[in-house]
């Protein structure tokens, strides 16, 4: 096939190379279109990212200082209440 191309003289080729031209004219259309169709549709989701309440990652220090000692006074709870509930073992 591309001995065949090579033969070919310029006029031969002419129709071809229209072709091909219509063809990346086309091609080059579409994908503009489709890159401006993803930018819109990206817009929104950022502005809507944006107005979401931001929440801290890191606990403020009081705030765990507080979870500590809530965890440390249910772990004594459960202590008490687990001694309760264990049966006396009869010899």
């Amino acid at each position: 096939m591309s001995e065949e191309w090579r033969a070919l003289d310029e006029k031969g080729k002419e129709p071809y190379e229209k072709m091909a031209e219509k063809e990346k004219e086309r091609y080059e259309k579409e994908k503009k279109e489709y890159e401006e169709k993803k930018k819109s549709e990206k817009k929104p989701a950022k502005e809507e990212k944006h107005q979401e309440e931001v929440k801290p990652k890191v606990e403020k220090p009081a705030e765990v200082v507080e979870k500590k000692e809530e965890k440390k006074e249910e772990k004594k709870e459960e202590g008490k209440t687990s001694a309760k509930k264990t049966p006396d073992k009869k010899p």
